[in-house]
C-alpha cells in the first residue's frame, strides 16, 4: 500500500527540488517570472517526476515530464508589487472605477474590464494612458509603462495566464 509520494521539481536552470506528499492532488508555488529580477520574456519553466513510497521503501522516480511555465501569480511573481512601485494603487484604490488595491480575482476583473492591453502593444492603454478612458496619449500620474519593461512584460502575462493568486 503507498503511503506517501516524493515529487522533484526541476526548473530548467537550476537545482530541482523535493517534497513529499501523502495526497494525489498537490500544488506547488513556482515563480513564472517574479518582479524583480526576472523577466516574462524567458519565463521559467519546470518538469517534474514521481515516486511512490511503501512500507518496503521508495520505488523508482516515473519519467520527467515535458518542461511547463506556471501561470504568473499576483503576488509571488509580484504584480502587486509593480502597482505598488509604480505608485498605481495610490491613485487607482477602492471607489475608484480600475481599483488595484484588491485580491488577485477582483483586479484581474477590472484590468480586463478597462482594457489595458492591446495588440499592438504599442497602442495599449497601460502604456499611453492607463487611468483615462478613450484615446488618450498622456497618464495624470506616474510616467506610463514601456513595452520593453519588465513591468510591462510581467503584467501582461498576468493578464494572458488569469488571475493566480
Amino acid at each position: 500500500m503507498i503511503d506517501s509520494y516524493e515529487i522533484e521539481t526541476a526548473p530548467e536552470s537550476g537545482a530541482a527540488t523535493m517534497a513529499t506528499t501523502t495526497t494525489l492532488n498537490r500544488t506547488f508555488n513556482l515563480t513564472a517570472c517574479p518582479y524583480p529580477g526576472a523577466s516574462c520574456a524567458t519565463p521559467n519553466r519546470y518538469r517534474f517526476r514521481v515516486r511512490a513510497h511503501t512500507a518496503s521503501g521508495f520505488g523508482d522516480f516515473s519519467p520527467y515530464t515535458s518542461y511547463v511555465r506556471p501561470k504568473v501569480s499576483y503576488n509571488g511573481d509580484g504584480i502587486s508589487a509593480i502597482w505598488s512601485s509604480r505608485n498605481c494603487v495610490q491613485c487607482h484604490r477602492t471607489g475608484s472605477s480600475l481599483d488595484l488595491s484588491g485580491p488577485a480575482s477582483s483586479t484581474y476583473g477590472r484590468v480586463i474590464a478597462a482594457s489595458l492591453i492591446s495588440n499592438p502593444a504599442t497602442a495599449s492603454r497601460l502604456v499611453a494612458c492607463p487611468t483615462s478612458t478613450g484615446n488618450c496619449t498622456t497618464h495624470q500620474g506616474p510616467p506610463a509603462f514601456n513595452t520593453a519593461s519588465a513591468e510591462y512584460q510581467a503584467l501582461t502575462q498576468w493578464i494572458s495566464d488569469g488571475h493566480g493568486p
